[in-house]
């Protein structure tokens, strides 16, 4: 009986664990492509003065909300 409880329980901490970790690769690849389309937003406006600056906090920002958000970023640099 004591297996049975001991492995459902590993297999319920196994689940949490692969979960989490899945969430954290997902993050660290949304932040790596919000880098990537900061960087090429950055080679299509640097002719026109436009430059955003790629920090980890615009690249996860960038990566989680998406296009929208660089063209927030270039509105704001534009006005500010």
């Amino acid at each position: 009986m004591m297996y049975i409880i001991g492995a459902i329980v590993a297999l319920l901490i196994a689940t949490m664990l692969f979960k989490s970790i899945k969430a954290v690769v997902k993050v660290i690849i949304n932040t790596i492509i919000g880098a990537l389309i900061l960087y090429f937003a950055n080679i299509f406006l640097g002719p026109f003065g436009i430059y955003i600056i790629i920090k980890p906090i615009t690249a996860f920002l960038t990566g989680l909300l998406g296009v929208p958000f660089v063209i927030a970023l270039i509105i704001l640099k534009l006005f500010v």
